[in-house]
């Protein structure tokens, strides 16, 4: 069985609840684990659709599409957009 875990903000791994449910896991109960680290992952779940979406619409330069958009720069554009996702 290969299962994805996540480390949580206070460096806890999450199992997932089907990979609990299986192996019939509870609290207090331990498991030996095999640790691989990915490191050709994305930070986060990657969209090609929305990748590709995202480079027809700022085709060019980047820097002046935010600043056309009314940006001064990119962090202002990650800070205004971050609080939509």
């Amino acid at each position: 069985m290969t299962v994805t875990l996540t480390v949580d903000p206070n460096n806890r791994l999450i199992v997932p609840q089907e990979t609990i449910d299986a192996l019939h896991l509870e609290p207090g109960k331990s498991v030996e684990v095999q640790i691989q680290t990915v490191t050709d992952a994305p930070p986060h779940k990657s969209n090609p659709e929305k990748f590709a979406a995202a480079l027809a619409k700022f085709e060019g330069s980047l820097r002046e599409q935010f600043l056309a958009d009314g940006y001064n720069s990119v962090d202002e554009y990650m800070d205004d957009i971050r609080p939509k996702w």
